[in-house]
């Protein structure tokens, strides 16, 4: 008797640990390309129709001469497919025509006031080109924990903090969010 619950009760473990690993799986994962520390891509990968993972997303990101980050371009995978004859399967077409832009980051610094800005661009797919920003944040560093201006601008609503504010990770934080949800 003690031996087949025993029984029981490993199956059942041995159940609902494949059942988390299985879905473990199916989560999407990122391979990052770095050079000097620096990310230069970002592929993010989802589970496909045949069951392996395919490429979706890809980010390039650009620097200037001293390393500062200047632009995030962010291209969808447009699911297309080609067929390979030697395997007699269909397999991802990732040529560059397939992959559709969708947003952009582009990070300006004005050397004479020091005020640094974040533009944030979607990708207008009838227009084949960015509109203007949706989004921008402007602000000048007063130190290295804290803000000597800060504005930001989504839409039509302006919100603007002036001197002396602190350094607020989770403010910057959330706003990455906001982006990154868009990959």
């Amino acid at each position: 008797m003690k031996k087949s619950s025993l029984k029981i009760a490993c199956l059942a473990m041995a159940v609902l640990m494949t059942d988390g690993f299985v879905a473990k799986a199916q989560e999407p994962f990122y391979d990052t390309k770095r050079t000097d520390g620096k990310i230069d891509t970002k592929t993010g990968y989802v589970m496909g129709y045949s069951g392996l993972y395919e490429k979706n997303t890809l980010s390039e990101y650009t620097y200037d001469e001293e390393g500062n980050f200047l632009m995030k371009e962010v291209f969808i995978w447009n699911c297309k497919y080609k067929w390979y004859d030697k395997r007699s399967i269909w397999i991802p077409d990732y040529s560059e025509s397939n992959w559709i832009p969708s947003y952009r980051i582009v990070r300006n610094e004005n050397p004479v006031n020091e005020f640094i800005t974040l533009e944030y661009f979607i990708w207008d797919a009838r227009k084949k080109a960015y509109n203007k920003p949706v989004e921008k944040m402007i602000y000048q560093l007063n130190g290295p924990n804290r803000f000597n201006y800060l504005a930001y601008q989504a839409g039509n609503k302006y919100t603007e903090w002036v001197n002396n504010i602190d350094y607020d990770r989770e403010f910057l934080a959330e706003l990455t969010k906001l982006w990154e949800a868009q990959d």
